[in-house]
């Protein structure tokens, strides 16, 4: 996991931060780039799960945030 952390970092993918409760740790977050990435992650893990299950489930995202809640689609004719 660091070395990916790592990678992330270095594509400014994410920065950290230190943890200001615990100096021990720190504390990571999307930056712009990365969260240009989020509609696109999206989509590959909707796709993906309507292709392993054959369901039509989405997530639904909200700007400024992400928020994980599957919801379920229906198409007509699908």
């Amino acid at each position: 996991m660091a070395s990916r952390l790592t990678r992330l970092r270095a594509y400014g993918i994410i920065a950290n931060e230190r943890d200001p409760e615990d100096d021990h740790s720190s504390v990571y977050h999307l930056t712009a780039k990365g969260l240009d990435l989020v509609p696109v992650i999206m989509e590959l893990s909707n796709w993906g799960t309507r292709q392993k299950k054959g369901s039509h489930q989405a997530v639904f995202l909200r700007p400024g945030g992400l928020i994980l809640r599957p919801f379920s689609l229906s198409c007509a004719g699908h």
